[in-house]
């Protein structure tokens, strides 16, 4: 799925854009047979509605801090004065299209993918059906999928760029609490792997945490200068 880059000794990898794709197709997966229907219970609704709210509330967050904003960057059309919500989707999707593969990224998607397939075996063989179970499978591929926009804002003079990113992070933190809170629920059942899933989240919850201090401290850099 990776492939060398010549280009940056820095940053020795780049990820396929299929990667992203793949990441975000599970999670379309889950929706498609859990969400309604006959197959979806109370329970697994309710998770996925969480999910969806969280999603649907930062959209609007975003739309309302950017919507008084002029847009000067490239990507938008200069007649623009107002971002809408397809404005901050398609810059999403720019900047994960640029990104260089990044070490925290890279990290949460191989915790990410081993949790994963511990939530999937277990939820789907019906062993543990519980809301916690689903929780996790649910939500543990949106962390490294918020991620895929790290270190995007270097260089980054846009205001409505910044925000992006920093909106991208803190959705990750998000997820990421969800897993942890759910995996200690869990830590009675399965006291050996959980432990051994949660080492690993709290090394990436606590990496996450750095990265948006670093991202704010960034943003107010950049606006004593002028630059936003």
């Amino acid at each position: 799925m990776t492939y060398p880059s010549e280009n940056n000794s820095d940053n020795p990898w780049i990820y396929r854009r299929d990667e992203i794709d793949l990441l975000e197709d599970e999670i379309e997966d889950i929706y498609t047979r859990f969400n309604g229907g006959k197959s979806g219970t109370y329970e697994e609704q309710s998770v996925i509605e969480e999910q969806m709210e969280t999603e649907d509330l930062s959209d609007l967050e975003l739309t309302f801090l950017q919507s008084a904003d002029t847009l000067e960057n490239k990507h938008i059309s200069d007649n623009c004065a107002y971002l809408e919500l397809e404005d901050i989707l398609s810059l999403r999707k720019m900047l994960e299209e640029q990104v260089q593969r990044d070490p925290l990224y890279s990290e949460s998607f191989l915790w990410a993918d081993t949790v994963f397939k511990f939530a999937k075996r277990e939820y789907n063989s019906g062993i543990n059906r519980s809301k916690e179970m689903f929780r996790i499978y649910l939500n543990v591929k949106m962390v490294p999928i918020k991620l895929s926009i790290t270190r995007s804002e270097d260089g980054v003079l846009d205001s409505i760029l910044l925000d992006i990113i920093e909106k991208e992070y803190g959705l990750a933190l998000t997820y990421i609490e969800r897993v942890i809170e759910s995996l200690e629920r869990l830590v009675i059942d399965y006291e050996y792997e959980t432990r051994k899933l949660l080492f690993g989240a709290y090394k990436v919850r606590s990496k996450i945490i750095q990265e948006i201090d670093r991202i704010q401290k960034n943003k107010g850099k950049k606006g004593k200068n002028g630059l936003l």
